[in-house]
Formats: C-alpha cells, sequence, structure tokens
C-alpha cells in the first residue's frame, strides 16, 4: 500500500515570510517525513499563478530543487482543484487500488497548539485502517464564517434533504462536514467518482453517496473521524455574499442530488414524487431565507474583537 499526499494550494497564495507560508511549508514537511518514498502533489490554480500570488511558492528553492510535484490547473472552485489532485493519481500506471490519496488544504493561518496539530496531523496522514477518515476541526470562535455557513446553512439543510444521512454525520461526531481533510482509499474513491461530481462542497457529496439509501440505511463504507484541533484560514473574503454563495451552492447540490437518488425509489412525474419535493423545497427556501438575516446579523456582531463580546 502507497500513501500520495495531494495538497491544495491557496486559491489567494501567500507572501513570503507570511505565517501561511510557514503553516504551507510544515504541512509539505509533514507529508515528507511520514510518506518518505512519495512527493507530496501540490495543485496550483493556473488564476494564482498568473496573479503573481505564487511567486513566493515557485521561487522557493525547495520548490526549485523538486521536492515535490507541481501540478498545474484550470479550475473554478477549490473542490475542481481537488479532482484534478485525484485524477492526477488514480490516472499513474502504479495506483493499485488498496493505496490511499490523503488531500490536505494549503490555506491554514494559525493553529491554536501547534506541534499538537502537527502530531495529529501526522497521524492522519498514517490512518489506514478505515475507508475514509476525515480530518475534523474548529475556528475557535463562534463568529467564524466557516461556523456561521456550517451552523445556518449545511446542518439545516442537510436535516431537511437527507435527515437519515444528518443523523449519521451526528454519530460520527463530525463538527465539519466540509472538512477540506480527506485521506480515503482509492477503490473507495473511485466507486464515488463514478457518480456525479461538483466542483464545490465535494466532503458533503461524498458523505451522501456513502449512505446507503436503498438497504439498511447506513453508511456503505467504514468511515473515521480525527480530531485535529482548532485552526483558522484566511476569512478575508468570506464575509456575507461569500457565505451565502456557499449556502446557495450547497442547497442546489442537495437538491440535484435528492432529485437523482429518490428518481429510483419514486417515479419522478408521479404525484408522490412532485408533492415530496415540493415540500422539501419550501422548508429549503425558509432555511435558506433565515439563515440570510441570522448571519447578515451574526456577521455584524462578529466584527467587534472577541474580546468586546
Amino acid at each position: 500500500m502507497q500513501v500520495h499526499t495531494v495538497i491544495i494550494f491557496p486559491y489567494n497564495g501567500f507572501t513570503q515570510s507570511s505565517e501561511r507560508e510557514k503553516m504551507f511549508w510544515r504541512i509539505v514537511q509533514c507529508c515528507q517525513r511520514v510518506n518518505k518514498n512519495k512527493l507530496p502533489i501540490v495543485v496550483l490554480n493556473r488564476d494564482t499563478k498568473e496573479r503573481k500570488q505564487a511567486d513566493s511558492f515557485l521561487e522557493d528553492r525547495r520548490t526549485l530543487n523538486n521536492e515535490l510535484r507541481v501540478v498545474n490547473a484550470w479550475s473554478v472552485d477549490t473542490c475542481q482543484m481537488w479532482l484534478n489532485g485525484w485524477g492526477r493519481v488514480i490516472d499513474s500506471h502504479d495506483t493499485e487500488d488498496e493505496d490511499r490519496i490523503v488531500l490536505l488544504p494549503g490555506d491554514i493561518d494559525t493553529v491554536t497548539e501547534l506541534n499538537e496539530f502537527m502530531s495529529e496531523l501526522e497521524s492522519f496522514i498514517d490512518l489506514a485502517s478505515w475507508d475514509i477518515v476525515i480530518g475534523d476541526f474548529s475556528s475557535g470562535y463562534m463568529f467564524n464564517p466557516k461556523e456561521l455557513i456550517d451552523w445556518y446553512g449545511t446542518y439545516a439543510l442537510m436535516a431537511n434533504w437527507f435527515p437519515n444521512v444528518a443523523r449519521g454525520i451526528h454519530s460520527l461526531r463530525l463538527n465539519k462536514p466540509r472538512s477540506e481533510f480527506l485521506n480515503i482509499r482509492v477503490k473507495v474513491l473511485r466507486k464515488l467518482l463514478e457518480s456525479r461530481k461538483f466542483a464545490y462542497e465535494q466532503t458533503l457529496n461524498m458523505l451522501v453517496r456513502s449512505w446507503n439509501f436503498t438497504n439498511d440505511n447506513s453508511w456503505k463504507y467504514s468511515l473515521k473521524v480525527k480530531k485535529l484541533g482548532n485552526l483558522k484560514d484566511d476569512n478575508s473574503s468570506r464575509h456575507y455574499r461569500d457565505c451565502l454563495d456557499q449556502i446557495e451552492r450547497t442547497e442546489r447540490m442537495l437538491k440535484l442530488l435528492w432529485r437523482e437518488i429518490n428518481y429510483h425509489n419514486l417515479k419522478e412525474d408521479s404525484p408522490e414524487f412532485i408533492e415530496l419535493y415540493d415540500r422539501l423545497d419550501r422548508h429549503s427556501t425558509s432555511i435558506r431565507e433565515n439563515s440570510r438575516i441570522i448571519i447578515r446579523n451574526f456577521l455584524g456582531l462578529g466584527l467587534q474583537s472577541e474580546s468586546e463580546i
């Protein structure tokens, strides 16, 4: 069995000597320590490169010395960068079904306990007994936009469209169903990628696709959640509009998945299908409208310093 590590280069890049750059190279070094026989793959969006936001990375001696493999990708979203990285591994000639792919975000700015995080990350990369391992974390601040998106968007929408899957996620004690930390067996990933792929919210899509709807309403695969600690990424662009974008993308994906999955259980043009979908859609609209109001108010509160709240 081989482990292939894929690091997603930050869409907004980083500057030399920034905290994000330091964290990025710590993650690279962690991959190298755990997986000495395989160079980490770094997926770089061409937009980031064209904006000159990857210059510090491309000019670094470690990049120039080929201490990692750079994959240039044209991508509209981070999840499409994931697909590029997964595809590069899956299409390689030396990949076996029992191999694993570990996907890691490269846009972490700070962690609460650095040594503890690096230790947990090494353990996460090395886990191999489960089909899917999801790295879980907290932002450490309740008004962080990621927290608001999940609390008032993701969880509520999942409970509406796929209540059994939502309960299954709860039983896993998974706080971040949209986590960008994934450790997955290649044969399981191949199977999941046979279904519709999205250029957004891919982890949530994979969780829904990992549920056995036709038999006993349980997980098809063995899943584990690995706690990684408190992490913070760049929230400079994740304000009101971006929160709405992500919630609306999640809703659109869940609607489409519900129609695809229930097409096999209900006749698509039957009154039962139409009535059930219309009812769930009305509830979904209410959830989205309420989340917009709540997030708008909380983001206004969140503009204060944490010590003032």
